[in-house]
């Protein structure tokens, strides 16, 4: 009997341990999430994590870019919380395209954006330009995050070794709080690309640098702790402080900012307009191409919206004048919860990201039975008409609706909005760059005919012979009156093509000799550098043994080259 008793409270207590799942579960993939924030927001819903034994999740969240297949391989009741081609904006030298585009055409709207350079294609008139000479330039390589890689500079000749990065003039006069720089980090939900819907979250951080600012000078330009506000750098700095008061050290948030700038007699509300000004244009340069690329992907799919969600980081600077100016976009923005204002922020931003996505836990059910019915089909032939109709994009558009009347509190809906219609002329360009994009790039590939060129998307057996019959080189008229045969005229080709084979040939021969002449002169003048740089290696091992040695560690592999 004891032993009965002794299973039987076994037995309950793994009753207890085991979670009921509800009817509509909703599964959330995070094998490819790192932060623990999500997994207690997931916990708090009333979600599940998915074990990772089949695909059948309802939303994929990673902390990296996503990629064109997988979209493709997701089902219709599956979201992913990334777009296949942010990274137009996510990384330095395609921004700078992309805004450079809009701004030749609307100069007076992108100028939130600093003057920038593409290294190396722009070094040439970078190097030229005479009204930028004494200024303060900030080179920032291409795919860089947390301030990796960021060379502050008052000489261009620190661009010339740069490879993939760009060039941008310094905004030498910031905005200062108790006399520090300070950027903020701003958080965009894009909910689709087509049509365009952006919310931007109403709290953020404001990071404050951790040394006093002053303008730059060739003293104080490597002082990264003064000019650059980037969190990873910062908390390095012995200054930095972490306070639970929102309002003070070197996190604070949105709050204190609008109260700050009330004190100093300054319209909050404007400055925020004046931002979600540079969010919806950075958004509108690029959204042809990111409904094209995510088009692309949902060419199986019936319905063809809300599969896709992004959380943005936009880093605004604003300067003596309170005009924002955009530093960086960041497809991928940092969920780590170091501070007490972090965890505040990142929790409050993912819960409400997840209440309001498109997501109706009865289509997961629905599309399984609908897979199983259609297998069974194919099997023994018996059709299942009891099988919900497929998910369309008309009852996606009213949970929508359903979902931002019911949980939209601090998050902010910024387009489109009825005070937005002035943003459709600066859309209406983005498409027609776009397709003069297209076309450029359809015109770099196709190859024209007449010229009897081979098209590059065909094999070389399979051009027509006919076209290469035409391209052979005939006599001209004119031969064909002055000699009155047809065996003259084949004798007269038959020399001529025959000389000028011979002089291709010798001229071939010329060429190959002068390259290799080159080649061998090349090669000797290497091994002449060479051996004067282990000459003066083995000078300088001769006088200075320990301060040889301690280069020669340093850059052997220079030494060796």
């Amino acid at each position: 009997e004891e032993e009965e008793e002794e299973e039987e409270l076994k037995r309950r207590k793994m009753m207890r341990k085991r979670r009921k799942l509800p009817a509509d579960p909703v599964f959330v993939d995070l094998s490819m999430c790192r932060y623990p924030v999500l997994r207690e927001v997931i916990n708090e819903m009333g979600w599940f994590q998915h074990s990772g034994r089949d695909d059948n999740f309802s939303i994929w969240w990673m902390d990296t870019a996503c990629s064109t297949e997988r979209v493709m391989k997701l089902q219709e009741y599956q979201m992913i919380n990334h777009f296949p081609g942010m990274n137009q904006i996510a990384k330095k030298v395609p921004l700078t395209r992309n805004i450079r585009r809009m701004k030749r055409e609307f100069p007076k709207y992108y100028r939130f954006f600093p003057q920038s350079w593409i290294l190396p294609h722009d070094s040439g008139s970078f190097h030229r330009n005479k009204r930028i000479e004494d200024k303060t330039y900030i080179i920032k390589p291409n795919s860089g995050c947390q301030g990796k890689g960021i060379i502050l500079t008052k000489d261009k000749q620190e661009a010339e070794n740069m490879g993939d990065a760009i060039v941008q003039l310094y905004v030498e006069k910031p905005y200062l709080i108790d006399g520090l720089k300070f950027d903020l980090r701003v958080y965009v939900l894009v909910q689709s690309v087509d049509p365009l819907r952006i919310y931007v979250y109403n709290e953020g951080l404001v990071r404050m640098c951790t040394a006093p600012y002053q303008e730059p000078t060739y003293r104080n330009v490597k002082n990264e702790y003064m000019h650059l506000s980037n969190y990873a750098i910062n908390k390095k700095n012995t200054n930095f402080e972490t306070s639970e008061n929102f309002s003070t050290g070197s996190k604070r948030n949105f709050g204190f900012l609008n109260a700050h700038l009330k004190a100093e007699g300054h319209d909050a509300k404007k400055i925020w307009k004046r931002i979600y000004g540079v969010i919806i244009k950075t958004l509108i340069s690029i959204q042809p191409s990111l409904a094209q690329s995510y088009h692309s992907c949902m060419t199986n799919q019936k319905r063809t919206s809300y599969h896709c969600f992004e959380v943005l980081g936009f880093d605004i600077l604003l300067d003596h004048k309170l005009n924002p100016w955009l530093l960086e976009v960041n497809h991928s923005p940092s969920f780590n919860t170091d501070t007490p204002l972090d965890r505040f922020v990142k929790k409050n931003l993912i819960k409400e990201t997840c209440q309001l996505l498109v997501l109706n836990p009865l289509h997961r059910n629905q599309s399984l039975k609908r897979q199983r019915a259609a297998a069974k089909e194919r099997m023994t032939g018996e059709q299942n008409f009891d099988c919900h109709p497929p998910i369309m994009d008309t009852e996606m558009n009213d949970i929508q609706y359903n979902r931002e009347i019911r949980f939209l509190k601090n998050y902010v809906k910024v387009y489109p909005t009825p005070d937005t219609e002035k943003y459709d002329i600066l859309l209406a360009k983005a498409k027609e760059i776009a397709e003069k994009l297209d076309r450029h790039k359809l015109k770099l590939y196709r190859v024209p005919e007449s010229r009897g060129r081979k098209n590059l998307h065909t094999a070389p057996s399979s051009i027509n012979t006919s076209k290469r019959l035409q391209t052979k080189r005939s006599p001209p008229k004119s031969m064909l009156n002055m000699s009155g045969t047809k065996k003259l005229i084949v004798r007269q080709t038959r020399t001529s093509s025959i000389r000028e084979r011979n002089v291709s040939a010798s001229r071939r021969l010329v060429r190959e000799k002068k390259a290799q002449e080159r080649r061998e002169q090349s090669i000797s003048e290497l091994v002449d550098e060479s051996n004067a740089l282990l000459q003066r290696f083995s000078r300088l091992v001769n006088r200075h043994p320990i301060k040889t040695a301690k280069m020669h560690s340093r850059s052997t592999s220079n030494l060796l080259k």
